[in-house]
């Protein structure tokens, strides 16, 4: 019989789990400000649609009135 160990996943699952608390922590109030909820609070592909969005309107204000 040959012995082979194979890789614990209980301790990644404990692992992912420390960090899932440490990630959804409530902090202390005082310590945020509205900038960090809504960062927090959007997620990265609706970002960049915003800012996609954004740059489209810049471009046909530019576009429709060139003296702007």
């Amino acid at each position: 019989m040959t012995s082979h160990s194979e890789p614990n996943p209980l301790s990644e699952i404990s692992r992912d789990v420390c960090a899932a608390r440490t990630a959804f922590a409530i902090p202390a109030p005082g310590q945020l400000d509205a900038a960090q909820v809504r960062s927090a609070c959007t997620a990265p592909n609706t970002k960049k649609a915003y800012r996609s969005y954004i740059k489209g309107i810049a471009a046909w204000i530019h576009t429709t009135f060139p003296a702007a």
